[in-house]
């Protein structure tokens, strides 16, 4: 594969600058949500809204101006300048009438395409703070792991299923109270954006099973078979799905799927910093599951852990797979957010007695994001994460046929 030669202390300079800019966003996710929180938790009420503007707001801003950051950015932006030029929407999802309807509304009045970029973001921002503005012990923490935990790049580069992922972590309120249909007719609008929300309809049953998984010693071994199944040469046996996968708007990977038939060709994930750090901050959830719960004594907990832990098995069963069978997932790891936040204030509050657990599992938390930038230093296959502001006369395209590219504009 060619490589372009190039100016290592600029690569070293926006190495920098996605460091500081990813700590500045969600250290600045955290105080506002913090500031916004101890005002009304002495109240023992919800989060202000004030806190809910400004970390909406904040989140907006930077998912906004941002440019290449995501895997998916470019597509999603050379759509919509598309859409703009042509004055209707380039790409059209015959199911997916509410991307459709944003996104020509949007082009046709020539809105800018930061304004477009920051909508969305605003959009999944504004989902997470509404599924835990009753909680305002947690919500700084979720509010700084949006940015700083293993969530941001698939925000910003799947912004479509990133949308409803989001919303589902709002939705699933209608699952604790027992409000089905209300439940039922949220998926059929979310599917509206990304077809694949059908996925987590039987997650409504949930509502009939109260049981609490305390078991962690049993929840451990479950997870341990998973990852071990995850090895396992199952391949062949996945091509059955792709109908099914296909339906749900993957059809961009389904398409490749033959290019992977082989098993020989199929990734074997190494246990890299950022899978052993998501495989560390689980097990910490898991073994203090009880004490959290009876702590909290939360029924959002209690149904988020339960939808975390089934998407974070069947992350691991499909690990070693492709995109188009880890993507679904997605649905349930993003209530790792609330579940993480949760247990960080459980720490927290006990003091000296748990200041080490609590140091430790705010670390390890944090380690995707930065993780990924240190990855992109010098290194495109990796340069989703590299932050550049899109008004900058400097800005690049880091990935362009697996090497990097150095031009002023697109």
């Amino acid at each position: 594969m060619a490589c372009t030669i190039v100016d290592t202390s600029m690569t070293l300079y926006l190495l920098i600058q996605s460091l500081l800019v990813y700590t500045i966003w969600g250290w600045g996710m955290y105080r506002f949500a913090q500031v916004g929180s101890m005002r009304r938790s002495g109240e023992g009420t919800t989060v202000s809204p004030m806190a809910i503007i400004l970390c909406v707001s904040l989140f907006a801003f930077f998912g906004g101006v941002r440019w290449g950051v995501g895997e998916d950015y470019y597509a999603y932006y050379y759509s919509y300048e598309l859409s703009k030029y042509f004055n209707k929407i380039a790409r059209t999802r015959d199911d997916e009438i509410g991307w459709n309807i944003i996104t020509e509304y949007m082009a046709v009045h020539d809105v800018h395409f930061t304004i477009y970029f920051g909508f969305w973001a605003a959009l999944q921002a504004l989902f997470i703070c509404l599924a835990l503005k009753d909680e305002p012990k947690v919500f700084p923490y979720a509010m700084l792991l949006c940015v700083l935990g293993n969530y941001l790049f698939t925000m910003m580069g799947i912004i479509r299923q990133a949308v409803v992922c989001c919303s589902l972590l709002w939705a699933a309120h209608f699952i604790n109270s027992r409000r089905i249909v209300l439940f039922l007719i949220w998926v059929a609008l979310a599917a509206t954006i990304h077809k694949s929300a059908y996925i987590v309809a039987p997650l409504f049953l949930l509502a009939y099973n109260k049981r609490e998984w305390l078991n962690r010693n049993l929840l451990m071994a479950i997870l341990i078979v998973c990852v071990a199944i995850g090895y396992a040469p199952i391949v062949g046996r996945l091509s059955n799905l792709i109908p099914a996968l296909d339906f749900l708007e993957y059809d961009s990977y389904v398409e490749n799927f033959d290019n992977f038939a082989d098993e020989t060709k199929f990734h074997t994930s190494s246990w890299g910093p950022i899978r052993l750090g998501n495989f560390i901050v689980a097990t910490i959830c898991i073994y203090m599951y009880p004490k959290v719960s009876d702590y909290f004594k939360s029924d959002y907990l209690k149904l988020a852990f339960k939808i975390y832990f089934i998407g974070y098995c069947m992350l691991n069963v499909f690990y070693n797979t492709i995109d188009v069978f880890v993507r679904p997932t997605l649905y349930f790891h993003f209530f790792s957010i609330p579940v993480v936040a949760y247990t960080l204030f459980y720490f927290y509050q006990c003091g000296e007695r748990m200041k080490y657990m609590y140091i430790s599992l705010l670390f390890v938390s944090m380690i995707p994001t930065y993780w990924n930038c240190i990855k992109a230093y010098r290194n495109p296959i990796y340069a989703q994460a590299v932050y550049q502001f899109s008004f900058s006369d400097n800005r690049k395209n880091l990935r362009e046929n697996g090497t990097f590219i150095i031009s002023q504009e697109e």
